[in-house]
């Protein structure tokens, strides 16, 4: 019965002796009064590092100042560059609505231009369609050396106009050739004025017209 009773007893010291022993089996062994110190300073070295390791709240909160201080100060960046992105967009479209007003004056100032082009292309067509009607061209007029072709277009418009015309005068002084061009070998184009009075002057286009029918 004894041995019955101290059988296991004995095998569990055997198996207890059979087991490797551990690191921490210095500790376990306190219930023996056995404690490694080399094992308890390495348990403590490795608390140690481990603590050291771990954030503390000061930590933590520096970590999240630090940031918040970038965030602000990438927020504060994009802000100026969308300042100033939004200076530059406002300025764009002043130049663009200042461009139109330039725009709309040119196109303005062009359309009067080209009605006042027009307006004087017209009148330089009635003129020169006036001066072509009014004109009297000379042709086969005589050259010779020592004669003045002035004098003889002078008289020759005054001959002409008196037999056309037996109430006009036909005094040489109460006309005035303004303009004598030659425009071709033995032609001339004469363009002549009636004077009322020393200091009044008319043109003879109703004469002219008349003696050209």
């Amino acid at each position: 019965m004894d041995d019955f009773l101290t059988g296991p007893r004995g095998l569990q010291d055997d198996t207890a002796s059979s087991v490797p022993a551990s690191p921490g089996s210095s500790i376990a062994g306190s219930s023996r009064g056995t404690i490694d110190p080399a094992a308890l300073s390495q348990i403590s070295m490795d608390i140690a590092a481990i603590s050291s390791s771990m954030l503390t709240r000061r930590d933590k909160s520096e970590m999240v100042a630090e940031l918040r201080a970038v965030i602000r100060e990438e927020i504060a960046a994009v802000r100026a560059d969308l300042t100033a992105l939004e200076h530059r967009v406002d300025a764009l479209d002043a130049d663009r609505i200042q461009n139109a007003h330039r725009q709309q004056a040119v196109d303005l100032a062009t359309t009067r231009q080209g009605n006042l082009l027009l307006d004087l292309r017209r009148q330089v067509e009635d003129l020169d369609n006036r001066g072509r009607r009014n004109n009297i061209q000379v042709r086969g007029l005589p050259e010779a050396e020592g004669e003045r072709p002035q004098e003889i277009l002078t008289g020759l418009f005054t001959h002409l106009l008196a037999l056309a015309f037996p109430m006009l005068p036909s005094r040489t002084g109460s006309w005035r050739v303004r303009r004598r061009e030659r425009w071709a070998h033995r032609r001339w184009r004469i363009t002549c004025t009636r004077i009322r009075s020393p200091n009044d002057a008319e043109g003879g286009q109703m004469a002219l017209k008349n003696s050209s029918g």
